[in-house]
């Protein structure tokens, strides 16, 4: 079907379907123009100004360049286990379709955009343009909700979407930092011999990384949401005062608290050496939207077989990092301990594999294991319990939502996502075009980058015990 601009040439549509041929075959193969609506069609001015076409075989057409979505269709997303079919007769699942890799180099964009599409909150406000039409004047947020909507829609002529009107959007707000025709590196590049890269590659590698790109989307998206772009809006230091203390859907879904202790050390009676050293402890709160964890370094020498054994660690010990008890050492900070005291409803966690600096771009191998499903978190809150009950984590059990992992070397490797569909439990790799069923097993086994953990439903019985003198987080307390 050929289309120039909004308008769409009837005498091919004949190719898709018979009914449409019959259909237009009485307007003498002439063409439809499809306003900016994209929700009425009428005839050119040869025929009848401001002639509307109201007839069902019109349907699919308005359906595949204007998707909606109502209430009950929204809340149906999560249990509804039906399968679409494409017009060549390929099934596809609505939400875990393909994603066209721009100029080869999108990879990192495609995983994240993915991972996105599996936060159900998020997905059902941008599904409904209503809800952020005070946003309208944003490029960013109606982009982002057209993606979404086109990624969801049922009706589809296709089982992949191409990403390029929102990627342009990004690159726009991002002033190039995320450019589809820029980038390398480990979003799909090559680097020089021996590992070793060039400073502009250096410089595309760290603009393609998956955690970097997520950070800011969600950054901008709440940015905009909360000032909305405009010749008046407020801009530098007093935007980010505004929208750092708002609310939005995105921090509704991802932003947590963590409280960071930090102990410096003085000398008293000057500097000659001769005084006593005290230190000073000082606590701040802060937020954030994803935690970094940091794994062990790879070992250096090789073993007995000649063959360098990679390092595996449980996902618990990295979040021993945010257990209030664990002391990091900080060359500019100094010795500090952190402690979450509030988690999100969607946690992201962010394991920083890639170490980069003026030649090479390092890529750290450790396997993380972690379970796909009650992941306890209960340990990393403080409580107030009495001594004759212990600790219920029921109310803070996560289960992995999607997986962000990079399969290669840091050079020229590639992004992927697994995600799971909540109707039936079934997990999906999506590698840009190419969408296949996984295992649960291969998903625990992947090189994981970044992870979107959601918070199981709090349980009435759960909720009761906690509430009863078990375990009350210090956030949550009266």
């Amino acid at each position: 079907m050929g289309t120039e601009g909004r308008r769409l040439y009837c005498r091919c549509v004949y190719f898709f379907d018979v009914f449409f041929f019959l259909h237009f075959s009485s307007f003498s193969s002439t063409l439809i123009s499809i306003p900016h609506s994209k929700t009425k069609p009428s005839l050119p001015k040869k025929k009848q100004e401001g002639y509307e076409v109201e007839d069902p075989c019109l349907d699919p057409i308005r359906a595949v360049l204007a998707p909606r979505f109502d209430k009950q269709r929204i809340s149906s997303l999560d249990s509804d286990r039906r399968w679409a079919r494409s017009l060549d007769g390929e099934p596809f699942v609505p939400g875990i379709v393909g994603l066209n890799n721009l100029a080869g180099r999108t990879d990192f964009a495609n995983a994240v955009l993915q991972s996105l599409a599996r936060v159900g909150p998020l997905r059902d406000f941008f599904l409904d343009p209503s809800n952020y039409r005070h946003a309208a004047s944003s490029q960013l947020v109606c982009r982002f909700g057209d993606f979404l909507r086109r990624v969801w829609n049922d009706r589809a002529f296709r089982g992949h979407v191409s990403p390029h009107e929102l990627m342009v959007a990004v690159e726009r707000v991002s002033k190039g930092r995320f450019s589809p025709g820029g980038g390398g590196g480990n979003g799909g590049g090559t680097g020089s011999k021996k590992g070793s890269k060039t400073k502009t590659e250096l410089q595309r590698s760290a603009s393609t990384d998956a955690a970097a790109f997520l950070v800011w989307l969600l950054n901008a998206l709440h940015v905009d949401l909360v000032i909305p772009p405009g010749p008046t809006a407020p801009s530098g230091a007093v935007a980010a005062r505004i929208s750092g203390g708002a609310r939005s859907i995105v921090t509704a879904c991802f932003q947590g608290e963590v409280e960071v202790t930090t102990e410096t050390a003085t000398v008293a009676g000057g500097g000659g050496g001769g005084g006593a050293s005290r230190s000073e402890t000082s606590t701040t709160r802060s937020k954030f939207l994803m935690l970094a964890l940091d794994p062990p370094p790879a070992p250096l020498y090789q073993d007995a077989l000649e063959q360098n054994i990679i390092p595996q660690v449980a996902l618990a010990s990295l979040l021993a990092k945010y257990d209030g008890r664990t002391v990091t050492d900080d060359a500019k900070a100094g010795r500090r301990t952190l402690r979450i005291t509030k988690l999100p409803r969607f946690l992201l966690l962010h394991v920083r594999r890639f170490a980069r600096n003026a030649f090479f771009a390092e890529k750290n191998p450790t396997i993380v294991n972690f379970p796909v499903k009650g992941l306890p978190l209960g340990e990393l809150l403080r409580y107030k319990s009495s001594s004759k009950q212990q600790d219920n984590d029921e109310p803070f059990r996560y289960d992995l939502a999607a997986n962000v992992a990079h399969e290669g070397p840091a050079a020229a490797g590639v992004f992927k996502a697994h995600v799971q569909r909540k109707s039936d439990g079934a997990w999906f790799e999506c590698c840009d075009l190419r969408v296949a069923e996984t295992l649960p097993q291969v998903v625990a086994l992947s090189e994981a980058y970044v992870q979107v953990w959601e918070k199981r439903p709090v349980v009435k019985a759960a909720v009761a015990a906690a509430a009863g003198g078990g375990a009350v987080p210090m956030d949550e307390a009266s």
